[in-house]
Parts: structure tokens; sequence; C-alpha cells
């Protein structure tokens, strides 16, 4: 029995080690090419929406969502909307893509938001813009 716990808290300690390491693999120092896509979380500056960060880029989206044309979402009093998309070294945004909704017609409508949203500041690794990636959830209220 000693024997068994003594593997189980080896075996522990390393996996606990060996997620630590895992971030070396997000080291963006590393040479890329003029195309790649850095973690947002990553970078040395943050890329940043214009108008108030996080905060400013949630109110933007909360004021252009129309929930009028969410028809297949009934007794939810919220939902959330994950959303990719990268941020281009001009701060336009592209790739937008949802990862996960309960609703399609929020899905739908959160790409359209998204495609009017005004240019972020890009992110930067070394002093130069790059492109970014972000992975946010979105609250969408019904209740409001």
């Amino acid at each position: 029995m000693k024997k068994l716990l003594t593997l189980f808290l080896c075996l522990t300690v390393y996996c606990a080690y060996a997620q630590k390491d895992c971030n070396v693999i997000q080291n963006t120092n590393l040479p890329a090419g003029p195309d790649a896509v850095y973690s947002s979380s990553a970078l040395q500056i943050q890329p940043k929406y214009p108008d108030g960060g996080i905060a400013g880029f949630k109110a933007f989206f909360k004021s252009k969502f129309n929930k009028k044309k969410i028809r297949d979402v009934k007794d939810e009093s919220s939902i959330k909307v994950f959303v990719s998309f990268v941020i281009e070294k001009d701060g336009s945004i592209s790739n937008i893509r949802i990862l996960r909704s309960v609703s399609n017609d929020a899905g739908e409508q959160t790409v359209k938001v998204l495609e009017k949203m005004p240019k972020w500041s890009p992110g930067m690794q070394d002093g130069q813009p790059v492109r970014a990636s972000m992975v946010l959830p979105l609250i969408i209220d019904f209740t409001e």
C-alpha cells in the first residue's frame, strides 16, 4: 500500500510540473512568420478595444446586439456565446468564429455585431504589431 501511495504521489508531482512546462510552448519570442497568430494573453502588449478596453467592447456589443432577432431561445434569462476572432496588425477584425452557443440566431447576430466593430489597437511583440487571437464569452441577458 505504501508503494502504491508513493507512486501516486510521484505521478501527481510529475504531472504538476509537466503542466507548468506547457507554458514554455507559448513563448512568443520564438521565430514566427509574418502571418503568425499569437495568443493575445502571451503578448508583451495585448490588443485593446479603442473605447474602454474589454468593458468598452462589452458595452458596444450590448448596444448593438438585437435581442428581438433571437427566436430559438425560450425560457432563458441569459445565454453565453463563446466567440473567437483575430485582431490584425492594423487593428481590424478577421476570422470571426462562434465556438459555442445554444442558439444559432444568437451566433449569427454576434457575428454581425462583431463585423461592425471599430478597429482595435493591435497587440505588440518586440515593438512590432502582430496578429492576435481573442477568445471571449459574451453574455446575452434577456431580462434587461
